[in-house]
């Protein structure tokens, strides 16, 4: 019985292990911060930083950003409101973070 009981315990945690690593590879948005859309410059600058593997973008008007892997596959695209957002990404790399008026490459 203990046996048993022994497998049925190593088998559920073999399963299991494919969806914990799955879930820590998908990408989560976060908003920090939210803005009043305010009228401003079509070109106005959009500030991008890292802070302990977690990618910070701000913006004052609404702007679609994707991030593509060094390879250029699409890991995630979203398009954001006026504010902060946060975006952690599931492992560290380079990654392309491309907006409407920006290109800039990212070191995770």
């Amino acid at each position: 019985m203990n046996r048993i009981l022994a497998l049925m315990v190593l088998q559920f945690a073999v399963a299991a292990m494919p969806l914990a690593a799955a879930d820590s590879r998908v990408p989560l948005w976060e908003t920090v911060e939210v803005r009043d859309e305010t009228p401003t410059v079509e070109n106005e600058p959009i500030e991008i930083t890292t802070r302990e593997r977690q990618i910070y973008i701000t913006t004052s008007r609404p702007v679609e950003i994707c991030v593509y892997s060094i390879l250029g596959q699409l890991i995630t695209k979203r398009k954001i409101s006026p504010g902060t957002v946060r975006l952690t990404l599931g492992s560290r790399g380079v990654y392309i973070l491309k907006t409407d008026t920006a290109t800039r490459r990212i070191n995770l």
